[in-house]
């Protein structure tokens, strides 16, 4: 991901979750990363979990997902014909999911009228699961990489969950940002 990319994402964080929390750049959290192959990986960030000022009274902690899979390093050039199954999920054990921003998600396909997702094209797809705590995905990737950007509204400061991308299957923890000794 391009320096400037990632910055207008950081960005973009700040204001889902308020940008005074943001001043002192501590809420990275835990990072994840699991590989089959150069071609076959995923990787992101668990923020810690912050209170969202009010904005959702039954959900008052927020933690945000970046999830990215694919050919992330860009390392090989990628063969004809090459496809990888990315479909998943990211389902909190409660509280809320939503997608806060799409990278590299290509579901143009779905505003044009009459269209349907074709497996193994590289098309995405958001699908929805009718489940607040989970938020679900078709992902083709032809040889690079998709992300989402995801959002948790919690009831507590700390919570857990699953994510799911392809073959990879893990659980998160979110915890509260430490004080400063």
């Amino acid at each position: 991901m391009k320096k400037s990319m990632m910055v207008a994402l950081l960005c973009g964080f700040a204001a889902l979750v308020g940008s005074a929390v943001m001043a002192d750049n501590a809420l990275s959290g835990t990072k994840f990363e699991y590989k089959n192959t150069s071609m076959d990986l995923v990787r992101g960030t668990v923020t810690y979990s912050v209170l969202n000022n009010g904005k959702d009274p039954k959900n008052p902690y927020t933690a945000m997902i970046l999830i990215k899979w694919g050919n992330l390093d860009n390392v090989k050039p990628v063969p004809k014909g090459y496809h990888e199954n990315w479909d998943g999920y990211v389902q909190a054990d409660q509280g809320k999911v939503t997608v806060a921003a799409k990278i590299s998600f290509d579901d143009k396909w779905e505003k044009k009228p009459g269209s349907q997702y074709k497996p193994n094209s590289g098309e995405d797809e958001l699908i929805d699961t009718g489940d607040p705590e989970k938020i679900e995905w078709l992902s083709g990737v032809v040889g690079y990489y998709d992300a989402l950007l995801v959002r948790v509204d919690m009831p507590a400061a700390t919570g857990t969950g699953t994510i799911k991308a392809g073959n990879f299957t893990f659980t998160f923890s979110i915890a509260p940002k430490p004080s400063r000794p």
